[in-house]
């Protein structure tokens, strides 16, 4: 068995399929098990010479994808979706086996977007592969509605425990009570999120949260100073590494009010290092999210229940922490990432036929 993974360049972009990627090259079991190897699809920079390192990636595949039994196409939308697309149709022209892989949590929706023609030409390439993983059970369905999948299966994003196992602090030795772990904008719901702690902060009530990601960072930080917010909110960028696993060890609570999510890593990573999580109900994250029990979830744009739910678990510690601590047993028992790769293996070998 001999399987190519296309994608962007773990080593070189930033965001939750880049980490995937990340955690599969990393596994020195699943790259020895497949003969794996990576092809970089695309990675961040300047965007003219993104462009054309693009295009020539495209253009040369075809000579690169013969020596290999499976190719493994990690797809989201718009400019993602249109060059994976390229890439199934010259896998298939080779007569390999295709895995296209979804991550977008507003797939749908973009499929629904596309005009007559691209949306045809979409579907077709999407049940001509030989599996299309969706994150989650409910997105399975989604698709398997939407676009008439017969060949969809669900697995979840997962995490590597063995990063997880030092460090680890009591939730009264963590300084930082709310952390936000994403790209910053619309989607993510960043807007409600400052909205609730403006409410927070004007009732006199003592907090920190910071805010990790990238994106329109200024523009925030801007509106924070004019809420007179500056003390309370702080803005850390894009991080990773040791950076990312500090914030993650000293923070409470994860707040993720997003609108549109697959199975955002931030909040695994999250309820790894035993931290309550304060979502949406989207994408796959109910079915990471137990109500109640590991976090609470709301339904995005509901602001005064964000407030009410963040305002709660910063008076009640004690319900963040037994939530904090069922979300850690959750991780084991369902996000391993060794297992999620038994599960991609299993996954090859049944394509392939071995």
């Amino acid at each position: 068995m001999k399987v190519l993974v296309v994608g962007p360049d773990s080593r070189r972009t930033k965001g939750g399929i880049a980490s995937v990627i990340q955690g599969m090259r990393e596994d020195t079991w699943l790259t020895g098990q497949t003969g794996m190897a990576f092809y970089s699809s695309c990675y961040e920079g300047n965007v003219f010479v993104k462009i054309l390192y693009e295009a020539r990636q495209i253009a040369r595949f075809g000579s690169v994808v013969k020596d290999y039994d499976l190719v493994h196409i990690h797809m989201s939308v718009n400019g993602s979706a249109q060059r994976k697309m390229q890439y199934a149709r010259i896998a298939k022209r080779h007569g390999k086996k295709v895995i296209l892989h979804i991550h977008s949590g507003n797939f749908v929706d973009y499929y629904r977007a596309l005009g007559e023609k691209k949306r045809a030409k979409l579907q077709s390439v999407l049940r001509e592969a030989d599996a299309v993983v969706a994150l989650s059970q409910s997105w399975k369905e989604a698709l398997t509605k939407e676009i008439g999948l017969t060949n969809c299966v669900a697995i979840f994003n997962g995490i590597s425990l063995k990063a997880y196992r030092n460090g680890f602090k009591t939730f009264e030795e963590r300084p930082i009570d709310f952390l936000f772990l994403g790209r910053l904008g619309i989607e993510k719901g960043t807007d409600n999120l400052l909205k609730a702690l403006k409410s927070i902060k004007e009732e006199g009530k003592p907090f920190r949260c910071v805010l990790a990601g990238d994106g329109p960072v200024q523009d925030y930080s801007q509106w924070v100073n004019e809420a007179q917010l500056g003390e309370q909110v702080t803005f850390a960028g894009w991080v990773k590494g040791k950076q990312k696993q500090e914030l993650l060890q000293n923070a409470r609570i994860l707040l993720l009010p997003s609108r549109r999510e697959g199975m955002p890593m931030s909040i695994l990573e999250a309820m790894a290092y035993g931290e309550a999580v304060v979502s949406t109900r989207v994408g796959g994250i109910p079915e990471a999210v137990e109500e109640g029990g590991r976090g609470f979830l709301i339904e995005p744009d509901d602001e005064p229940s964000l407030y009410r739910t963040i305002r709660r678990l910063l008076d009640d510690r004690g319900l963040a922490e037994r939530m904090g601590r069922r979300g850690r047993e959750i991780v084991k028992e369902k996000f391993d990432l060794e297992q999620i790769h038994r599960q991609l293996y299993a996954l090859y070998s049944r394509v392939i036929g071995v």
